[in-house]
């Protein structure tokens, strides 16, 4: 009744909607100076029916209008804290809009097809005055249908970006101003002047950067063997908490980079690849990493997860490129290609609290065995992706950067991914619901090696090696 009210009873508002958000989508298509550039900024998620036939949709989010409508003023403040633009009102009338056409388009569609059906069976009896009737009758519905897929392709032009930057509902636990940190470890004082981890590889030809390439960088002889003495101690701890290793390819296609809540058409955010069926598809090739949630996400889209198996933990072990770094700073800090673990978990809603808190204290007891001076960090809502509805980090000190870089961090995401990329739980083909998921980075290896570096190193030009890892080194060619 609510939606037979907004067209039938209140016209203008139809009107008016569609007035304000064309002027104001025309207003952001001026910035676009050419089709192809605005063919480019077309989202690879949310693609409107005009832009069918350039963007190859290969999944369609679920757009859940009665949550919308439920959430209305949750979503309002998950905005605001954000700093997001969001006109609730306005948004929910467009969306119940376009609703209310899509499902007029498709009771014209099936009524069509009905006639289809008749004129056939008519045909086969030879009816011809029927046959004439029908077919006049197919004719006027045909161009009728034409109209309704132009109204219903001028309300998802509109309706498609906004439905875009609808983000996750903020946690409870995600402060909503500043970050807060818990400096848990405090930093050594050292009774010489410490130089950078840079400084002291070169110096002990462990590491080298490229003058001609600042993303190319080289671990040689000790750091290369901590490199591997790393991925063991940590690959080691996982599988002994269940986590399952999967291996991941490296590249995924811009629908995956728009889902988990970057931007596909920004070199800040991804590193797209050329590719003669990505420009055909309109869904580039991008450079993410096997060690991602790029990657896991492209296996997980269109899963249906048996729920017997709940909790599913994964995690894979691989390259983590990220398109950020592209600066010339000769440090581990601000690598592009990093070796990195990444972890994933699918549950329900109400064990995703549990798997998150379990998930971080198991990653902090690994960082506790090494000594390093580290904090915690919960991350404030203006600083989170859309997807996620909480971050916390685990952050190293550097003693000569004077400052705490980021090594680890754990993301709750409830259902609001899998909605997005259709990745669901039930009994064999039976779907019950949408999985949630809790991922982060289990450890940025070239950021901790750093570290270790710094903090552990000597007066005489030098590091030592905390035990743990020491230990694995010894051991790796027994």
């Amino acid at each position: 009744m609510a939606r037979r009210f907004i067209l039938d009873l209140c016209p203008r508002l139809f009107a008016l909607i569609i007035s304000r958000s064309k002027s104001q989508f025309n207003v952001n298509a001026a910035f676009c100076n050419s089709k192809n550039e605005m063919k480019n900024k077309i989202s690879t998620l949310f693609v409107p029916g005009r832009h069918g036939g350039n963007v190859y949709q290969i999944v369609k989010p679920v757009i859940d209008i009665n949550f919308i409508s439920d959430h209305i003023l949750e979503i309002k403040r998950s905005c605001e804290l954000r700093g997001i633009e969001f006109d609730p009102e306005h948004t929910f009338d467009i969306i119940n809009v376009w609703s209310h056409l899509k499902n007029r388009y498709q009771e014209i569609v099936e009524k069509e097809e009905e006639y289809q059906k008749e004129l056939e069976r008519l045909q086969s009896l030879d009816l011809e005055t029927e046959i004439k009737d029908i077919t006049e009758k197919r004719i006027a519905l045909s161009q009728n249908l034409r109209l309704e897929k132009e109204k219903l392709y001028d309300v998802e032009d509109i309706v498609m970006p906004k439905l875009q930057k609808i983000p996750n509902l903020i946690d409870a636990a995600t402060p909503t101003q500043f970050d807060t940190a818990d400096i848990c470890q405090k930093s050594p004082d050292f009774e010489f002047k410490v130089i950078s981890h840079a400084e002291l590889g070169k110096l002990m030809s462990l590491l080298e950067f490229s003058n001609n390439d600042p993303t190319v960088y080289y671990m040689k002889g000790k750091l290369s063997e901590l490199e591997l003495a790393t991925q063991i101690y940590f690959s080691d701890k996982l599988i002994s908490l269940s986590y399952a290793p999967l291996s991941c390819v490296d590249f995924c296609k811009s629908f995956i980079i728009e889902a988990v809540g970057l931007d596909p058409h920004s070199n800040a955010d991804c590193i797209p690849l050329k590719s003669k069926s990505s420009r055909e598809s309109g869904q580039k090739l991008n450079l993410v990493g096997g060690a991602s949630l790029e990657m896991f996400c492209a296996y997980l889209t269109n899963m249906n997860v048996d729920k017997s198996s709940f909790p599913l933990r994964y995690y894979s072990l691989g390259r983590r490129y990220n398109a950020q770094n592209r600066v010339n700073s000769q440090d581990l800090f601000s690598v592009v290609q990093s070796t990195n673990i990444h972890s994933v978990i699918l549950c329900d809603q109400n064990s995703e609290k549990e798997e998150f808190s379990a998930f971080f204290n198991s990653v902090l007891l690994c960082y506790q065995a090494l000594g390093l001076p580290y904090r915690t960090v919960d991350v404030a809502a203006k600083n989170l992706i859309i997807t996620e509805s909480r971050r916390k980090q685990l952050e190293l000190w550097s003693p000569s950067f004077k400052k705490y870089v980021p090594v680890a961090h754990v993301s709750q995401r409830n259902n609001f991914l899998s909605k997005r990329l259709h990745i669901t739980y039930g009994i064999q083909h039976s779907v019950e619901g949408y999985c949630s998921i809790v991922d982060g980075i289990v450890v940025n290896i070239p950021v901790l090696i750093a570290c270790i570096m710094e903090n552990f190193q000597t007066k005489n030009y030098g590091f030592e090696i905390p035990p743990v890892l020491k230990e694995i080194m010894d051991n790796l060619y027994a």
